[in-house]
């Protein structure tokens, strides 16, 4: 596949932070993509740009794509990852490949014939491998076979803390989501918009940055209040690297030790109907992971969506949270995903606190057979515009 054309420009996200879009131009249409980026960040990530250099580095590199003609994902990303020349991405910039990457699944997508995530989850059930560009697929309008796909349960952010939240206290978690079960998704969110929109009603507490409602209220105060209202499932994004230091956890402007902490998470499994914990040590207290698999642990900044990272973790976690953004490729992605489903990993595609309305990693969590997917609160454009896209998703497949 030959690109004809690559543009880019500064927008902002949803915190209104600069990022970059991309719009990358082929026989066949113009592709755009932008990236979102985060606040509460793991260590090992890849490297992100200020936006503006991202718009000029993709300004130097778009003679070199132009000059030639891709035909896999891995073929197109490990040609960045190669201009780029450093091991975090610090030359080029993550969001810059990454807003490429993207652009580029859609172009290949199209040019396959297929829907995005039909392309996604090609790609990975393939093992991403270096494959000429498919042409004898039927129009992407074709039945879809259904028993291929299913959709993710929905983690609808309910409230948020920590970096997320208030300065002067509060709740210490970065996030408590419902995770609705049964039905088709569609069902499952309304179930969640309902218990929002009761707590809502009830609390009238200000929304934070990814549109859960920011309380001054304690973690076991929101469980409390959430139980009153429903019995499904809980998902805890504690964010544990954010109030770590010097070997101590500060809970609620309380230090304790890495054991109690490991006994509160115990104590909370026990009175609240809790599916997993992401984050609940922080990313480089790995004594303390050793220790996390019994409390359904998932690994977010632990693991920051890079296989170096989940390969020393295999014995460490229930599940893996999927970010691209954290790699800064598809194909690694991808790679990413393949890993945490030979470990028999759940995998949970999630968002970032910067977001825009690129729903790319909606099509991901349907593509690779996602677990769950977070997408923050249904009170943001930006949020909501990853959840309607599954809703589309979701009426295509019926």
């Amino acid at each position: 596949m030959k690109i004809i054309l690559i543009k880019s420009r500064e927008i902002l996200t949803s915190k209104g932070t600069p990022t970059v879009e991309v719009v990358l131009a082929t026989a066949k249409g113009q592709f755009v993509a932008s990236v979102p980026s985060g606040v509460s960040t793991s260590d090992y990530e890849a490297v992100e740009i200020p936006a503006n250099e991202a718009v000029k580095k993709i300004a130097e590199i778009e003679p070199l794509l132009k000059a030639c003609e891709f035909f896999s994902q891995k073929e197109f990303d490990c040609f960045l990852i190669k201009q780029d020349g450093t091991k975090n991405k610090s030359r080029l910039g993550a969001n810059t490949i990454l807003a490429l990457s993207i652009a580029f699944a859609r172009a290949m997508a199209l040019e396959n014939n297929q829907q995005l995530f039909e392309y996604l989850g090609q790609e990975v059930k393939e093992g991403a491998k270096l494959l000429p560009a498919r042409r004898s697929f039927a129009p992407s309008s074709r039945n879809i076979e259904i028993s291929t796909y299913h959709l993710p349960r929905p983690c609808v952010l309910l409230f948020e803390g920590g970096k997320h939240g208030p300065a002067d206290g509060g709740l210490t978690f970065q996030e408590i989501m419902l995770a609705p079960s049964g039905g088709s998704f569609q069902e499952m969110l309304d179930k969640a918009k309902n218990v929002f929109a009761d707590l809502q009603s009830q609390l009238n507490y200000p929304l934070g940055v990814e549109g859960g409602m920011v309380a001054p209220l304690k973690e076991e105060e929101i469980l409390d209040l959430i139980s009153q209202h429903t019995t499904e499932p809980i998902g805890i994004d504690a964010a544990a690297s954010s109030f770590f230091s010097q070997g101590k956890y500060n809970l609620g402007g309380q230090e304790i030790s890495t054991g109690n902490l490991l006994a509160f998470y115990q104590t909370l499994k026990e009175n609240y109907n809790i599916l997993f914990l992401e984050d609940p040590f922080s990313q480089n207290d790995i004594r303390a992971w050793k220790k996390a698999k019994e409390i359904f642990a998932v690994g977010d900044d632990l693991l920051a969506t890079n296989i170096k990272r989940m390969k020393k973790a295999k014995k460490f976690c229930w599940g893996a949270i999927i970010k691209p953004n954290q790699i800064g490729t598809v194909w690694e992605t991808l790679q990413a995903v393949q890993l945490a489903k030979k470990f028999g990993w759940k995998i949970i595609v999630s968002h970032r606190a910067g977001e825009t309305n690129d729903s790319f990693i909606a099509d991901l969590a349907v593509g690779i057979g996602a677990d769950f997917i977070k997408a923050g609160g249904l009170t943001q454009p930006v949020r909501l515009a990853k959840y309607n896209r599954l809703i589309e998703i979701e009426k295509q497949l019926s």
